[in-house]
């Protein structure tokens, strides 16, 4: 019998013991990220534990992301692409079906809604084997907005290095002794985030909050689940990456410079630098350089490492069984967006970014 619990105080114990057996590579299941988004964007959100009688089957994070910018929906989960259900191995395609119609039923109870209404539900994978039954079953449509590139680290460094485009081994041969790599701690946010602003604003898209980061500190670093790395010229930072570890992985998450010292090639020196430090940690098994579009700078940047390049599936809910639905829902008002942000002072973005990104969700 299927048993849909809410999240509580009493059974978190149990979510985080589900997310420890099982959840293989997607911190953001854990409640510090939970936390985290509570604490920045003050986010409402919906946890759901699905029990098959006395077993804990699987889980499924939901956020309400209101905006009266974009639409309102539901996002499992924001400001990363992971989310949607997460089932334990042994769960069978039928219990997976049973469990998404109990779920249904009572999100429409928690949002005051009935059932059958339709929702935007915005569902990010990539843990397809938990989220595919909702083509088949459900009426979904899935699309890959995005690619990763993963390293496999449990090789020799020699073959690490071997898979690196000849224009990278080209500039790592010719080190700077000038350019500085190194770890930084929270004392480093304002002068990285000064960059991040900056970056940002030349991509055209919304910063993140300096409360985000701070969080990440607070949530993840003090296990070794988050850091920074700085690329300092003459004593300043020039260039700053942000890495997040989990498990057997650890995840390139941004990446920023100063455009005016990129003759220095900065973020050559700090994916080299960072690569090497996961290998050499022992700790993980892969390298993931995150989520970026099949085009642009980004995609270029991790293509020349070497990675195998993987999709981040997201999920969309269809509202008729032969309509479809906007398959990256908010892409032509982010389109409009960018091209104001880069108009915009890197003083006003810092502050107005983090409530733009709220409502974006992403």
């Amino acid at each position: 019998m299927i048993r849909i619990d809410l999240l509580t105080q009493d059974n978190e114990n149990d979510w985080e013991s589900f997310v420890g057996t099982y959840v293989d590579k997607e911190y953001a299941y854990s409640l510090k990220w939970r936390r985290l988004l509570k604490d920045v964007f003050a986010y409402d959100d919906l946890y759901y534990l699905i029990w098959n009688d006395h077993d804990l089957a699987g889980l499924l994070p939901v956020f309400m992301v209101k905006s009266k910018i974009l639409k309102d929906r539901l996002i499992s989960i924001p400001f990363a692409d992971m989310g949607g259900f997460y089932f334990a191995p042994f769960v069978s395609d039928a219990v997976k079906l049973e469990a998404y119609h109990k779920v249904k039923e009572r999100l429409g109870h928690d949002l005051g809604m009935a059932a059958t209404a339709p929702f935007l539900f915005e569902v990010r994978g990539p843990h397809q084997s938990s989220n595919d039954f909702l083509i088949r079953d459900c009426h979904f449509l899935k699309t890959s907005p995005y690619v990763k590139f993963i390293i496999k680290l449990d090789v020799t460094w020699a073959a690490i290095e071997d898979g690196y485009h000849r224009s990278v081994r080209r500039i790592l041969q010719k080190p700077s002794d000038e350019l500085v790599i190194d770890a930084g701690g929270e004392e480093c946010l304002p002068g990285v985030y000064a960059i991040y602003v900056q970056e940002m604003k030349r991509l055209g898209s919304f910063p993140l909050p300096l409360t985000f980061f701070a969080g990440l500190f607070r949530e993840l670093g003090r296990d070794g689940g988050f850091t920074v790395f700085t690329a300092s010229y003459a004593g300043k930072i020039i260039g700053a990456m942000t890495l997040i570890a989990f498990k057997d992985t650890i995840y390139a998450d941004l990446i920023m410079s100063d455009v005016k010292f990129n003759y220095l090639f900065p973020k050559h020196y700090l994916y080299a630098e960072s690569i090497k430090f996961a290998w050499q940690s022992k700790q993980y098994k892969y390298y993931d350089f995150s989520r970026t579009r099949r085009v642009g700078g980004v995609f270029e940047q991790a293509l020349i490492w070497g990675g195998k390049v993987e999709d981040i599936c997201y999920y969309y809910p269809t509202q008729r069984d032969r309509e479809r639905c906007f398959l990256d829902p908010s892409q032509n008002e982010f389109a409009l967006m960018g091209k104001l942000i880069k108009q915009c002072p890197a003083s006003i973005l810092k502050y107005a970014g983090g409530l733009l990104r709220r409502q974006a969700g992403k």
